[in-house]
């Protein structure tokens, strides 16, 4: 591209005269012309092999989406948070590129807080991931058996989490002070006929237009700590997908 605006701007100076003396071939209008139709050709060819190449070659994107919750004064936090392309803002913008989505996998990072009026001074939680299911939690206990989970963590609980006071406490964390789960999706296509699992379409393309697309759930369990207890949950999502045209 940066060539033909020079030949665009030389084939300029020729024309007002720059080049009248010159005797170089390079500098004669015609083959200055043709060499910018030459180039405007080639441009042509590579934008087409692109656009065939995007066209039918699915393309890798990575959509990011956020979930957080506060419980209620001494409640457990147990509800589950869909894996939902829906729920990332910058799924509109490629309505207009694509026909087709998949979840291939994901990343979530998820962080804990338990503050005021604690019974004790740590508390146990962890979360799990279900392609299928979007039965809460009851216990730390009954998320671990499944095949993909995090915990139990052990978290110090803090004194307050007013904005600039300093957390009384030594919650272990990661090196980013989040628990980190990465999974790839069950790739053998999931027929659900249960109310609480519709819309579920693991190991299979949909239309980048379904509105209920869910590729499973992250689902936490945090128990209550006493009768003053609050606790606070993020949960940070990465959707590792692909998208394609189908007409």
């Amino acid at each position: 591209m940066t060539r033909r605006i020079l030949l665009r701007n030389k084939m300029k100076a020729i024309k007002d005269g720059y080049f009248s003396d010159s005797k170089d071939v390079k500098d004669d209008p015609k083959a200055v012309q043709s060499e910018i139709e030459l180039l405007d050709r080639e441009i042509a060819m590579a934008r087409g092999i692109i656009a065939n190449s995007f066209l039918d070659k699915p393309v890798k994107m990575t959509l990011a989406t956020a979930a957080t919750a506060t419980s209620a004064t001494n409640s457990a936090i147990s509800t589950p948070t869909s894996l939902d392309p829906n729920n990332s803002s910058e799924l509109a913008f490629l309505t207009a590129l694509f026909d087709e989505m998949i979840v291939d996998g994901f990343t979530v990072h998820v962080s804990a807080i338990q503050t005021a009026g604690n019974a004790f001074p740590t508390f146990t939680w962890g979360f799990s991931y279900d392609p299928m299911d979007n039965t809460s939690h009851g216990s730390v206990l009954s998320l671990i058996p499944a095949a993909h989970h995090v915990g139990p963590i052990r978290s110090s609980t803090v004194t307050s989490v007013t904005a600039g006071t300093v957390y009384a406490c030594n919650q272990p964390v990661t090196h980013t002070g989040f628990y980190t789960m990465s999974v790839k999706i069950p790739e053998d296509p999931t027929l659900v006929s249960t109310a609480a699992a519709n819309g579920i379409f693991t190991g299979s393309w949909t239309s980048i237009l379904n509105s209920v697309a869910i590729y499973g759930y992250i689902k936490p369990y945090i128990p209550s700590n006493g009768s003053g207890s609050i606790t606070f949950l993020e949960e940070w999502i990465e959707l590792h997908m692909r998208f394609r045209m189908r007409s």
